[in-house]
């Protein structure tokens, strides 16, 4: 059952929590106003394991996998799956999730990556694509996939995204998943936030040449003085980027893990347009995910 969608406005920025649920949502608006963040947060019958991830992300493809508007546009995907303890973590491209924990008073807090960052420049990613290179069709260049098809040519920095069909089989829409358990009794700070690389990809802090990562992402945020056990992650992520200068459409969707009483499971996802069409192909998967068995 849909808890909160949206497709994001253009408007400077956007800060609200779900109601009813300790979810907060930042978006804001960048120049880039053909392509658009969306946000999805569902309420599960029952809790999704690894294999129920895996069949999200084939569903979402299949929807995806069409020719006309949709070769020619993508969209990166974040799903986070919460139940009582446990945490499953799904992603294709750029936008990244990352668990946020501070187990003692007066610690740090630690950023633990619960993605991975699919552009060529990763070091997995590199190997993945380095015996898919055809020199006359499908190579790398400056850290980007090329294509060149007749007289015209395009490229790609992201390595795993839904869409874009056409930099296959370079592009793949195969997502990473992973398990993460946690007791958030045993923490005095633990929020969870998906966010677009819009919320990152600010002054020096570029993922495309891969100066930032989640660490150094999760240093600055834990030096941010409105950081305190009760700020809403997501809100201190939006505002960090603005004032660092945002350039792109921003979106971080964060939950408190203290806050959340475990009894609902919940899936929550964040979508990133790419390209002319990519807002297309970021509605098709929503549905796909929204119309899905497994969430009915």
């Amino acid at each position: 059952m849909p808890v909160g969608t949206s497709s994001q406005k253009k408007v400077e920025f956007v800060a609200k929590q779900a109601p009813n649920l300790p979810i907060t949502f930042f978006q804001s608006q960048g120049p880039r106003s053909e392509q658009q963040d969306h946000y999805s947060v569902l309420q599960l019958s029952k809790p999704l394991d690894k294999a129920g991830m895996s069949a999200l992300f084939s569903a979402m493809s299949a929807a995806t996998n069409s020719k006309g508007d949709r070769s020619i546009g993508g969209a990166t995907v974040n799903l986070l799956a919460i139940s009582d303890g446990r945490l499953i973590a799904g992603n294709l491209g750029d936008s990244l999730t990352t668990l946020f924990i501070n187990k003692a008073n007066g610690s740090e807090i630690k950023a633990w990556p619960l993605s991975a960052l699919h552009v060529p420049g990763a070091e997995a990613e590199s190997k993945r694509l380095k015996p898919l290179i055809d020199p006359a069709r499908l190579f790398i260049e400056q850290g980007r996939i090329c294509i060149v098809e007749g007289e015209s040519s395009d490229s790609l920095g992201i390595s795993r995204i839904l869409g874009h069909e056409r930099f296959k089989p370079m592009v793949t829409q195969t997502p990473e998943i992973q398990e993460f358990k946690f007791k958030a009794s045993e923490c005095v700070y633990a929020q969870v936030a998906l966010y677009t690389d819009g919320i990152t990809d600010v002054g020096n802090h570029m993922h495309d040449d891969l100066k930032y990562d989640t660490v150094l992402f999760g240093e600055l945020i834990n030096a941010d003085k409105r950081m305190t056990p009760d700020t809403a992650l997501s809100i201190v992520m939006g505002y960090w980027a603005m004032e660092n200068g945002l350039y792109d459409n921003a979106t971080a969707l964060s939950i408190d893990l203290k806050k959340y009483d475990g009894k609902t499971p919940l899936l929550l996802a964040v979508f990133d347009g790419n390209g002319k069409h990519g807002n297309k192909v970021a509605k098709a998967a929503i549905a796909a995910l929204e119309n899905h068995p497994l969430l009915n």
